[in-house]
């Protein structure tokens, strides 16, 4: 596995899925940081992805590339903070819709309020360090090592807090609150919004692929497409120059949860000879349409490997 301070370097040569990568591995980390300090969740899960966005835009600033968890989390804290000052308190109505009328649907709703309730008030009864070593550990999901690279403490004053932590709570309802906060832990849809937006900005298609080195291979063979740097198997995304300035990134994500494969078109390559480029796709058992006429245009569509629409046009003089 790549270390930060490699995977820092690439995002700062343009190969952006590398920063995506960051985003899976701390996105939430940042997320418990966000509801350490203002008791949120979803608070805590727009200050992670403002966090991680500024991270991106301040990397070139980053003096040490191998401290950028520390470094992201000063950005996190101090995102939380603003997010808390400006937060001003609202009493909500609960409106139901109708599917939640169902009386047992409407028990199962205040039932796991009351048990976020419970959980909170628990966590309220630690001090701040203990608390928030205690949610890194609880909802980010992270060892004692991985929350000494980002806090910045040694890893046994952060055994020690999550020791004392477990104390206070009493080992019942530290197992307890791990079950419910777990359950609350962002996942691959929040990896892909959060990149999705940062590849927009950078003028770059993302595109969510079962394996991207697979994925890659498959574009280099038959549209000729290669990455700046050889791709690795087993590698969470690969980025593909496509002309004008733009790119394809593909992103290693897990089937239904990115909303992918489309059912139309995502992108129109331009090509110079359409007929001799469908012959040969469809030699090598790629599924491609047959050429039809538009106007000035040839036009087709093929299929890649994870089922992703695309077409090819020739003009014609």
């Amino acid at each position: 596995m790549k270390t930060d301070g490699q995977l820092v370097e690439q995002a700062l040569q343009g190969e952006g899925v590398a920063y995506a990568e960051l985003i899976g591995r701390y996105m939430n980390a940042l997320y418990a940081i966000g509801f350490h300090i203002t008791g949120d969740f979803h608070l805590a899960q727009d200050i992670a992805q403002e966090a991680l966005i500024k991270g991106y835009l301040g990397l070139p600033d980053l003096q040490n590339t191998e401290k950028f968890a520390t470094w992201l989390y000063t950005i996190t804290r101090r995102t939380a903070f603003g997010f808390k000052r400006k937060r001003r308190r609202f009493p909500v109505e609960l409106e139901l819709s109708p599917e939640l009328e169902d009386p047992h649907a409407i028990e199962d709703i205040v039932e796991s309020n009351e048990q976020s309730e419970k959980v909170w008030l628990a966590l309220n009864k630690l001090n701040e360090l203990y608390r928030e070593t205690a949610i890194l550990h609880l909802i980010g999901g992270m060892s004692a090592s991985e929350i000494h690279r980002l806090v910045g403490a040694t890893t046994s004053a952060v055994e020690s807090r999550l020791r004392r932590a477990k104390a206070v709570l009493k080992q019942e309802l530290f197992d307890f609150a791990r079950e419910t906060l777990a359950a609350r832990q962002l996942d691959e849809a929040f990896r892909i919004q959060v990149t999705t937006l940062l590849f927009r900005q950078l003028n770059c298609f993302y595109l969510p692929v079962a394996d991207p080195f697979s994925s890659a291979m498959w574009y280099n063979e038959h549209f000729g497409l290669s990455s700046g740097s050889a791709p690795e198997p087993g590698c969470s995304g690969v980025s593909l120059p496509i002309g004008s300035g733009m790119e394809i990134f593909l992103l290693k994500s897990i089937g239904a949860s990115s909303g992918y494969p489309k059912p139309f078109e995502l992108l129109s390559f331009e090509v110079d000879d359409l007929a001799s480029l469908v012959a040969r796709l469809r030699q090598k058992g790629v599924s491609v349409e047959m050429v039809e006429r538009s106007g000035k245009r040839l036009l087709s569509k093929f299929v890649d490997p994870d089922g992703h629409i695309f077409s090819l046009i020739q003009k014609i003089v």
